[in-house]
């Protein structure tokens, strides 16, 4: 029989109507990273079928609609909400402009800030169906359920479904809807799921679907991160560097110029503190300062050791009477003449330092160009996402079917990377049943008694 019919439990006065969801996105804005919350614009486009019931238990149902939004309790007046019937379909739509939405919902997760300016924040967006206990008529006692259907598709072609045109029924957005400047929506990422709930009574299991999830992954645009702080970070890191290849008997220079680096790190410090998030974890930005200053640390200790080293040295040029203005190749041999056992330690421990310094500046190049690469491919394949708009008439309840549990689907089923299409594993996994249909038959004639 089709799924999207209301179904009854008679042994267990249970009814379970089809529900069906579109989120639409009008506005994001003032994302806060501390308190983990957005204003959010959107519309809510509810449908639920409410055929095969009496009337009298139908106008109950509709005055009794309740709704939670991540946690909250959602305000609905049948009254004054945009509400109304096509054939047994009970349309409703809410518009809604919320401050200081909870994007995480019950869980505060602040490592998605950690990769600033780099990171990739996500917004989770949860509506539950409160259930109803009929309190008039035959049906006294009744419990009612709303079972929230996903999209599935066509029925001729199921598996021929891409990710984000399965999205696109349950989740649109406006066309201006992303106000936040720094941020961009990853479309191809966005994802509905759905959360069972089992109810056990007499043995008997059945399985219903009254949560679904909205989930918005965004990212942020590096740019002006990267031309603010991250690019003056690295020059002053060069300036650190290039004292090194002053001559080790220039000890003051060599100190007054790495002592100014550090000045102007921890002035940059300060500067950098305003445009970090508000978050108790340290992000990618603060481990490139911290590394900075690491840096500078090592060349005041390099240069401490190398003015031990070479002192009382007379570092002259070949053939010429001027003191050398950098490094001369026997300066690295361990082998030189007149070199004791402290020095050779003494230039041992400063080439290893020379190290330290070289592995972090390769180290940060590298993470720099693969997040960088990253972020031009999530560009690229949000481009190709041209529309994530439905039209409501497009509605058609056959192209929906029972959800999947959200834990059950992640392990039996999972979409290829590349192209969103269903790659299906061999191995079955075991379900709670949903209601038989010699249950679900028996249901209406209970409910036209």
């Amino acid at each position: 029989m089709p799924p999207n019919i209301p179904l009854a439990v008679p042994t267990h006065r249970e009814i379970l109507l089809p529900a069906y969801v579109a989120f639409v996105v009008k506005s994001l804005r003032n994302i806060n990273a501390a308190g983990q919350t957005i204003d959010l614009a959107f519309t809510l486009v509810i449908r639920i079928d409410f055929g095969g019931l009496p009337r009298e238990l139908t106008n109950e149902l509709t005055h009794a609609l309740a709704f939670r939004f991540n946690e909250s309790p959602l305000h609905y007046d049948v009254e004054h909400a945009d509400s109304k019937w096509k054939g047994s379909l009970f349309v409703v739509t809410l518009r809604l402009q919320l401050s200081g939405v909870v994007f995480e919902g019950e869980s505060v997760d602040f490592d998605v800030w950690k990769e600033f300016p780099f990171d990739e924040p996500k917004l989770a967006f949860r509506l539950e169906f409160t259930s109803h206990t009929v309190e008039h008529g035959r049906l006294k006692g009744w419990k009612v359920r709303y079972n929230v259907h996903e999209y599935t598709g066509e029925p001729a072609q199921p598996e021929q479904l891409l990710h984000h045109e399965r999205i696109k029924p349950m989740m649109s957005f406006k066309r201006a809807a992303d106000s936040l400047p720094a941020f961009d929506v990853k479309m191809n990422a966005l994802d509905v799921s759905f959360q069972a709930e089992r109810k056990t009574q007499d043995g008997v299991t059945f399985r219903y679907f009254a949560v679904v999830t909205f989930h918005i992954p965004l990212f942020r645009h590096p740019g002006a991160a990267m031309r603010s702080m991250v690019f003056p970070l690295g020059v002053l890191e060069i300036g650190a560097v290039m004292t090194l290849f002053m001559s080790p008997l220039k000890y003051e220079e060599r100190i007054s110029t790495l002592v100014t680096v550090l000045l102007a790190l921890f002035a940059f410090l300060s500067y950098a503190r305003t445009a970090l998030p508000d978050v108790p974890v340290s992000t990618w930005l603060e481990m490139q300062i911290f590394y900075s200053v690491l840096m500078c640390l090592i060349g005041m200790l390099e240069t401490l050791l190398a003015k031990y080293e070479y002192a009382g040295a007379n570092l002259v040029e070949p053939g010429t009477k001027l003191q050398s203005d950098g490094y001369l190749p026997s300066q690295w041999t361990f082998s030189a003449p007149g070199l004791v056992p402290t020095q050779t330690a003494s230039r041992c421990v400063r080439i290893a330092l020379l190290g330290v310094i070289l592995l972090i500046m390769l180290r940060t190049g590298w993470q720099i160009s693969m997040r960088m690469r990253k972020y031009y491919t999530m560009l690229a394949a949000n481009s190709a996402i041209t529309e994530m708009k439905k039209r409501s008439t497009d509605f058609d309840a056959s192209a929906y079917g029972w959800a999947k549990d959200r834990d059950v689907a992640t392990r039996a089923e999972r979409r290829n990377s590349l192209t969103g299409r269903r790659v299906k594993e061999k191995a079955s996994v075991k379900r709670s049943p949903e209601p038989s249909s010699t249950a679900a038959a028996d249901g209406p004639s209970e409910l036209n008694a």
